[in-house]
Protein backbone atom coordinates (compact mmCIF):
# COMPACT_ATOMS: atom_id res chain seq x y z
CA UNK A 1 0.00 0.00 0.00
CA UNK A 2 3.13 2.33 1.15
CA UNK A 3 4.22 1.62 -2.54
CA UNK A 4 1.09 2.55 -4.14
CA UNK A 5 0.59 5.62 -2.51
CA UNK A 6 4.68 6.67 -3.31
CA UNK A 7 3.80 5.74 -7.03
CA UNK A 8 0.58 8.11 -6.74
CA UNK A 9 2.27 10.80 -5.12
CA UNK A 10 5.55 10.50 -7.84
CA UNK A 11 2.73 10.44 -10.65
CA UNK A 12 1.09 13.47 -9.27
CA UNK A 13 4.58 15.42 -8.81
CA UNK A 14 5.52 14.57 -12.90
CA UNK A 15 2.29 15.92 -13.36
CA UNK A 16 3.06 19.04 -11.90
CA UNK A 17 6.29 18.99 -12.72
CA UNK A 18 5.76 18.79 -16.95
CA UNK A 19 2.87 21.27 -16.49
CA UNK A 20 5.83 24.14 -14.77
CA UNK A 21 8.20 22.73 -17.57
CA UNK A 22 5.75 23.06 -20.15
CA UNK A 23 5.40 27.16 -19.31
CA UNK A 24 8.94 26.88 -19.08
CA UNK A 25 10.59 25.91 -22.17
CA UNK A 26 7.60 27.85 -24.07
CA UNK A 27 8.79 31.19 -22.27
CA UNK A 28 12.08 30.15 -22.82
CA UNK A 29 11.22 29.21 -26.51
CA UNK A 30 9.27 32.63 -27.32
CA UNK A 31 12.30 34.17 -25.71
CA UNK A 32 14.62 32.87 -28.21
CA UNK A 33 12.23 33.17 -30.59
CA UNK A 34 12.28 36.91 -30.18
CA UNK A 35 16.35 36.97 -29.97
CA UNK A 36 16.80 35.68 -33.58
CA UNK A 37 13.66 36.95 -35.32
CA UNK A 38 15.19 40.76 -35.64
CA UNK A 39 18.73 39.41 -37.22
CA UNK A 40 17.04 37.14 -39.66
CA UNK A 41 14.45 39.28 -40.86
CA UNK A 42 16.86 41.94 -41.56
CA UNK A 43 18.89 39.37 -43.87
CA UNK A 44 15.82 38.40 -45.38
CA UNK A 45 15.00 41.74 -46.58
CA UNK A 46 18.39 42.53 -47.78
CA UNK A 47 18.64 39.46 -49.11
CA UNK A 48 15.24 37.83 -50.27
CA UNK A 49 11.28 38.96 -49.61
CA UNK A 50 10.33 35.54 -50.44
CA UNK A 51 12.62 34.39 -47.29
CA UNK A 52 10.84 36.75 -44.84
CA UNK A 53 7.34 35.78 -46.06
CA UNK A 54 8.60 32.41 -45.16
CA UNK A 55 10.09 33.66 -42.17
CA UNK A 56 6.28 35.40 -41.20
CA UNK A 57 4.41 32.20 -41.55
CA UNK A 58 7.15 29.83 -39.78
CA UNK A 59 7.29 32.05 -36.63
CA UNK A 60 3.60 32.45 -36.18
CA UNK A 61 3.01 28.78 -36.33
CA UNK A 62 5.58 28.67 -33.44
CA UNK A 63 4.50 31.15 -31.86
CA UNK A 64 0.87 29.54 -31.94
CA UNK A 65 2.66 26.59 -30.90
CA UNK A 66 4.45 28.21 -27.33
CA UNK A 67 1.11 29.41 -26.40
CA UNK A 68 -0.23 26.52 -26.12
CA UNK A 69 2.31 25.26 -24.22
CA UNK A 70 2.08 27.95 -21.59
CA UNK A 71 -2.46 27.63 -21.23
CA UNK A 72 -1.52 23.47 -21.53
CA UNK A 73 -2.77 21.72 -18.29
CA UNK A 74 -4.56 24.53 -16.07
CA UNK A 75 -5.80 21.65 -13.86
CA UNK A 76 -4.27 21.26 -10.44
CA UNK A 77 -4.90 17.27 -10.92
CA UNK A 78 -4.02 14.98 -13.63
CA UNK A 79 -6.38 14.34 -16.45
CA UNK A 80 -6.71 11.13 -18.36
CA UNK A 81 -4.12 10.00 -21.07
CA UNK A 82 -2.11 13.10 -19.69
CA UNK A 83 1.19 11.14 -20.43
CA UNK A 84 0.20 11.21 -24.10
CA UNK A 85 -1.07 14.62 -24.20
CA UNK A 86 2.39 16.15 -22.75
CA UNK A 87 4.71 13.42 -25.46
CA UNK A 88 2.55 14.85 -28.50
CA UNK A 89 2.73 18.52 -27.22
CA UNK A 90 6.92 17.69 -26.83
CA UNK A 91 7.05 16.22 -30.39
CA UNK A 92 5.02 19.30 -31.75
CA UNK A 93 7.64 21.46 -29.67
CA UNK A 94 10.43 19.80 -31.55
CA UNK A 95 8.83 19.94 -34.90
CA UNK A 96 8.40 23.33 -35.00
CA UNK A 97 11.74 23.91 -34.22
CA UNK A 98 13.21 22.05 -36.00
CA UNK A 99 11.41 24.02 -39.27
CA UNK A 100 12.63 26.75 -37.46
CA UNK A 101 16.35 25.46 -37.55
CA UNK A 102 15.54 24.75 -41.02
CA UNK A 103 14.78 27.47 -41.88
CA UNK A 104 17.20 29.12 -40.73
CA UNK A 105 20.53 27.02 -41.56
CA UNK A 106 18.84 25.84 -45.62
CA UNK A 107 16.85 28.92 -46.46
CA UNK A 108 18.71 31.79 -44.62
CA UNK A 109 22.46 30.11 -44.80
CA UNK A 110 22.51 31.43 -41.16
CA UNK A 111 24.55 27.80 -40.33
CA UNK A 112 25.68 29.36 -36.92
CA UNK A 113 22.69 30.58 -35.84
CA UNK A 114 21.05 27.25 -36.64
CA UNK A 115 23.50 25.58 -34.84
CA UNK A 116 23.28 27.20 -31.76
CA UNK A 117 19.43 27.51 -31.57
CA UNK A 118 19.88 23.52 -31.47
CA UNK A 119 21.64 23.52 -28.47
CA UNK A 120 19.69 25.79 -26.96
CA UNK A 121 15.97 24.30 -27.86
CA UNK A 122 17.88 20.78 -26.56
CA UNK A 123 18.56 21.81 -23.63
CA UNK A 124 15.65 23.97 -23.01
CA UNK A 125 13.60 20.43 -23.76
CA UNK A 126 15.99 18.59 -20.99
CA UNK A 127 15.61 21.28 -18.62
CA UNK A 128 11.46 21.23 -19.07
CA UNK A 129 10.29 18.00 -19.63
CA UNK A 130 13.26 15.86 -17.86
CA UNK A 131 10.54 14.35 -15.51
CA UNK A 132 9.12 12.66 -18.51
CA UNK A 133 11.29 10.65 -21.00
CA UNK A 134 9.00 10.09 -23.75
CA UNK A 135 8.48 13.92 -23.67
CA UNK A 136 12.37 14.37 -23.67
CA UNK A 137 12.99 12.41 -26.50
CA UNK A 138 10.03 13.75 -28.69
CA UNK A 139 10.92 17.23 -28.44
CA UNK A 140 14.61 16.60 -29.46
CA UNK A 141 14.74 13.83 -31.53
CA UNK A 142 13.24 16.29 -34.92
CA UNK A 143 15.84 18.86 -33.73
CA UNK A 144 18.57 16.52 -33.25
CA UNK A 145 17.49 15.05 -36.43
CA UNK A 146 17.43 18.55 -38.88
CA UNK A 147 21.06 19.88 -37.20
CA UNK A 148 22.91 16.43 -37.62
CA UNK A 149 21.56 17.36 -41.42
CA UNK A 150 22.59 20.96 -41.46
CA UNK A 151 26.31 19.90 -39.84
CA UNK A 152 26.27 17.10 -42.40
CA UNK A 153 25.77 19.45 -45.57
CA UNK A 154 28.00 22.11 -43.92
CA UNK A 155 30.49 19.88 -43.13
CA UNK A 156 30.83 19.22 -46.93
CA UNK A 157 29.25 15.96 -46.78
CA UNK A 158 31.27 14.40 -44.26
CA UNK A 159 29.96 12.20 -41.93
CA UNK A 160 32.60 11.95 -38.99
CA UNK A 161 31.63 15.24 -37.75
CA UNK A 162 28.09 14.86 -37.59
CA UNK A 163 28.07 10.87 -36.23
CA UNK A 164 30.51 12.26 -33.55
CA UNK A 165 28.24 15.59 -32.43
CA UNK A 166 25.15 13.50 -32.67
CA UNK A 167 26.91 10.79 -30.34
CA UNK A 168 28.00 13.38 -28.10
CA UNK A 169 24.43 15.17 -27.93
CA UNK A 170 22.74 11.87 -27.02
CA UNK A 171 25.23 10.68 -24.17
CA UNK A 172 24.57 14.11 -22.52
CA UNK A 173 20.81 14.51 -22.99
CA UNK A 174 20.89 10.95 -21.66
CA UNK A 175 23.57 11.23 -18.51
CA UNK A 176 21.94 15.09 -17.66
CA UNK A 177 17.86 13.49 -17.94
CA UNK A 178 18.96 10.48 -15.63
CA UNK A 179 20.68 12.82 -13.58
CA UNK A 180 17.87 15.29 -12.66
CA UNK A 181 15.73 12.01 -12.87
CA UNK A 182 17.37 10.92 -9.84
CA UNK A 183 17.46 14.41 -7.96
CA UNK A 184 13.71 14.18 -9.09
CA UNK A 185 12.78 10.52 -7.97
CA UNK A 186 15.40 11.29 -4.40
CA UNK A 187 13.00 14.67 -3.54
CA UNK A 188 9.89 12.94 -3.87
CA UNK A 189 10.65 9.34 -2.48
CA UNK A 190 12.25 11.32 0.61
CA UNK A 191 8.69 14.13 0.93
CA UNK A 192 6.92 10.87 0.34
CA UNK A 193 9.19 9.29 3.51
CA UNK A 194 8.62 12.02 5.79
CA UNK A 195 5.11 12.36 4.62
CA UNK A 196 4.45 8.99 6.06
CA UNK A 197 6.48 9.98 9.48
CA UNK A 198 4.59 12.49 10.17
CA UNK A 199 1.27 10.56 9.87
CA UNK A 200 2.74 7.92 11.55
CA UNK A 201 3.67 10.16 15.01
CA UNK A 202 0.04 12.10 14.49
CA UNK A 203 -1.57 8.38 14.20
CA UNK A 204 0.82 7.69 17.50
CA UNK A 205 -0.34 11.13 19.12
CA UNK A 206 -3.90 10.73 17.89
CA UNK A 207 -4.67 7.16 17.66
CA UNK A 208 -4.68 4.45 20.97
CA UNK A 209 -2.66 1.76 20.36
CA UNK A 210 -4.86 -1.44 21.07
CA UNK A 211 -7.97 -0.58 19.68
CA UNK A 212 -6.94 1.33 16.79
CA UNK A 213 -9.55 3.74 17.63
CA UNK A 214 -8.68 7.68 18.33
CA UNK A 215 -7.72 8.70 21.51
CA UNK A 216 -8.98 10.84 24.60
CA UNK A 217 -6.83 13.57 23.57
CA UNK A 218 -8.18 13.49 19.96
CA UNK A 219 -11.52 13.59 21.25
CA UNK A 220 -11.06 16.58 23.29
CA UNK A 221 -9.82 18.14 20.25
CA UNK A 222 -12.82 17.29 17.88
CA UNK A 223 -15.21 17.92 20.49
CA UNK A 224 -14.09 21.22 20.86
CA UNK A 225 -13.77 21.56 17.27
CA UNK A 226 -17.56 20.56 15.93
CA UNK A 227 -19.31 22.45 19.48
CA UNK A 228 -17.62 25.66 17.77
CA UNK A 229 -18.95 24.85 14.33
CA UNK A 230 -22.21 23.66 15.53
CA UNK A 231 -22.48 27.21 16.86
CA UNK A 232 -21.03 29.16 14.11
CA UNK A 233 -23.89 27.36 11.39
CA UNK A 234 -26.34 26.34 14.21
CA UNK A 235 -25.99 23.10 13.41
CA UNK A 236 -26.85 19.81 15.65
CA UNK A 237 -24.34 18.05 17.36
CA UNK A 238 -24.81 14.46 19.46
CA UNK A 239 -22.43 12.53 21.79
CA UNK A 240 -22.94 8.84 22.99
CA UNK A 241 -20.78 8.06 25.76
CA UNK A 242 -20.33 4.04 25.72
CA UNK A 243 -19.21 1.33 28.62
CA UNK A 244 -19.10 -2.19 27.76
CA UNK A 245 -21.00 -4.05 30.62
CA UNK A 246 -19.70 -5.67 33.94
CA UNK A 247 -16.16 -5.85 31.78
CA UNK A 248 -14.35 -5.86 35.11
CA UNK A 249 -15.91 -9.38 35.62
CA UNK A 250 -14.86 -10.41 31.76
CA UNK A 251 -10.85 -9.54 32.84
CA UNK A 252 -11.31 -11.59 36.25
CA UNK A 253 -12.70 -14.86 34.65
CA UNK A 254 -11.15 -14.61 31.45
CA UNK A 255 -8.04 -13.05 31.80
CA UNK A 256 -6.57 -9.51 30.69
CA UNK A 257 -5.30 -11.11 27.00
CA UNK A 258 -9.37 -12.10 26.61
CA UNK A 259 -10.02 -8.73 27.79
CA UNK A 260 -8.06 -6.38 24.70
CA UNK A 261 -9.06 -9.30 22.48
CA UNK A 262 -12.84 -7.98 24.01
CA UNK A 263 -12.00 -4.68 23.39
CA UNK A 264 -11.06 -4.80 20.00
CA UNK A 265 -13.88 -6.59 18.66
CA UNK A 266 -16.08 -3.85 20.24
CA UNK A 267 -14.05 -1.18 18.63
CA UNK A 268 -14.55 -3.10 14.93
CA UNK A 269 -18.30 -3.17 15.69
CA UNK A 270 -18.43 0.41 17.28
CA UNK A 271 -16.57 1.93 13.71
CA UNK A 272 -18.70 -0.67 11.84
CA UNK A 273 -21.74 1.16 12.80
CA UNK A 274 -20.89 4.73 11.88
CA UNK A 275 -21.63 4.81 8.35
CA UNK A 276 -20.41 8.74 7.66
CA UNK A 277 -16.96 9.70 7.32
CA UNK A 278 -17.35 12.46 9.43
CA UNK A 279 -18.64 10.75 12.50
CA UNK A 280 -15.81 9.44 14.58
CA UNK A 281 -15.26 7.15 17.66
CA UNK A 282 -12.81 7.36 20.17
CA UNK A 283 -11.53 5.40 23.32
CA UNK A 284 -12.51 7.44 26.40
CA UNK A 285 -10.37 5.22 29.21
CA UNK A 286 -10.02 1.81 30.15
CA UNK A 287 -14.15 -0.05 28.86
CA UNK A 288 -15.43 3.45 27.79
CA UNK A 289 -16.28 5.00 23.91
CA UNK A 290 -17.40 8.04 22.90
CA UNK A 291 -18.88 9.10 19.49
CA UNK A 292 -19.18 12.22 17.70
CA UNK A 293 -22.10 12.73 15.71
CA UNK A 294 -22.02 15.89 13.74
CA UNK A 295 -24.98 17.86 12.09
CA UNK A 296 -27.11 14.83 14.25
CA UNK A 297 -30.61 15.36 15.86
CA UNK A 298 -31.04 13.26 19.21
CA UNK A 299 -33.56 10.71 17.02
CA UNK A 300 -30.18 10.06 14.56
CA UNK A 301 -28.37 9.61 17.60
CA UNK A 302 -30.71 7.32 18.57
CA UNK A 303 -30.61 5.36 15.29
CA UNK A 304 -26.92 5.03 15.98
CA UNK A 305 -26.73 3.63 19.18
CA UNK A 306 -29.43 0.68 17.68
CA UNK A 307 -27.39 0.18 14.91
CA UNK A 308 -24.29 -0.40 17.24
CA UNK A 309 -26.66 -2.76 19.80
CA UNK A 310 -27.97 -4.88 16.59
CA UNK A 311 -24.59 -5.05 15.13
CA UNK A 312 -22.87 -6.13 18.58
CA UNK A 313 -25.80 -8.95 18.97
CA UNK A 314 -24.41 -10.05 15.37
CA UNK A 315 -20.87 -10.12 16.88
CA UNK A 316 -21.83 -12.88 19.75
CA UNK A 317 -18.85 -12.11 22.33
CA UNK A 318 -19.42 -15.10 24.76
CA UNK A 319 -19.25 -13.08 28.33
CA UNK A 320 -19.44 -15.79 31.09
CA UNK A 321 -19.53 -13.59 34.00
CA UNK A 322 -22.10 -11.00 33.41
CA UNK A 323 -25.72 -10.99 35.06
CA UNK A 324 -26.73 -9.05 31.70
CA UNK A 325 -26.65 -11.91 29.20
CA UNK A 326 -24.71 -14.73 27.93
CA UNK A 327 -22.80 -11.80 25.46
CA UNK A 328 -20.81 -8.89 25.94
CA UNK A 329 -23.29 -5.85 25.78
CA UNK A 330 -23.58 -2.35 25.89
CA UNK A 331 -25.22 1.14 27.90
CA UNK A 332 -25.05 4.04 26.28
CA UNK A 333 -25.81 7.41 26.87
CA UNK A 334 -26.87 9.84 24.35
CA UNK A 335 -26.82 13.80 24.35
CA UNK A 336 -26.99 16.74 21.97
CA UNK A 337 -25.58 19.67 21.98
CA UNK A 338 -27.54 23.23 22.96
CA UNK A 339 -26.54 26.55 23.09
CA UNK A 340 -25.56 27.03 26.85
CA UNK A 341 -23.65 24.03 26.63
CA UNK A 342 -20.20 23.69 26.12
CA UNK A 343 -18.11 20.53 25.49
CA UNK A 344 -17.57 19.54 29.12
CA UNK A 345 -21.49 20.12 29.84
CA UNK A 346 -21.92 17.85 26.66
CA UNK A 347 -19.63 14.97 27.88
CA UNK A 348 -21.06 15.79 31.38
CA UNK A 349 -24.49 15.17 30.56
CA UNK A 350 -23.74 11.84 28.32
CA UNK A 351 -22.15 10.50 31.50
CA UNK A 352 -25.99 10.79 33.22
CA UNK A 353 -27.65 9.22 30.67
CA UNK A 354 -24.96 6.73 30.78
CA UNK A 355 -25.16 6.33 34.43
CA UNK A 356 -28.99 5.96 34.04
CA UNK A 357 -28.90 3.08 31.48
CA UNK A 358 -26.71 1.28 33.79
CA UNK A 359 -29.07 2.18 36.68
CA UNK A 360 -32.13 0.38 34.52
CA UNK A 361 -30.19 -3.01 34.16
CA UNK A 362 -27.82 -2.25 31.68
CA UNK A 363 -27.99 -3.23 27.49
CA UNK A 364 -29.47 -0.44 26.75
CA UNK A 365 -29.17 3.73 26.01
CA UNK A 366 -30.83 6.95 27.77
CA UNK A 367 -30.99 9.87 25.96
CA UNK A 368 -31.42 13.44 27.52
Amino acid sequence: MDEQTLAKQLDDVTYRNIRIGFRWAATISLIILLMIIGPIWLNGIKENALYLDRSWTQYSFQAIVYLIGIALYHSQFPPQQWRKTATLYALLFGISWALAIYHIAFIGQMWPSAEIAADLIMMTSLLGFYALRQAVYAAIFPVLLVSTWANYIEAGHLLLLPIEKVLAICIIVETGRRTLYRWFYNSVEKDHENQRLVKKLSDLATKDQLTNLYNRRFFEYEIDKHCHLAKRNHLPLSVILIDIDHFKHYNDNLGHPAGDLCLKRVARTLQKSLLRTSDSVSRYGGEEFIIILPNTHLEGAKKVAERIHRTLQQEAIPHPSSSVNNFVTLSQGITTWKTQKGPEQLVQEADDQLYKAKEAGRNQYKAA
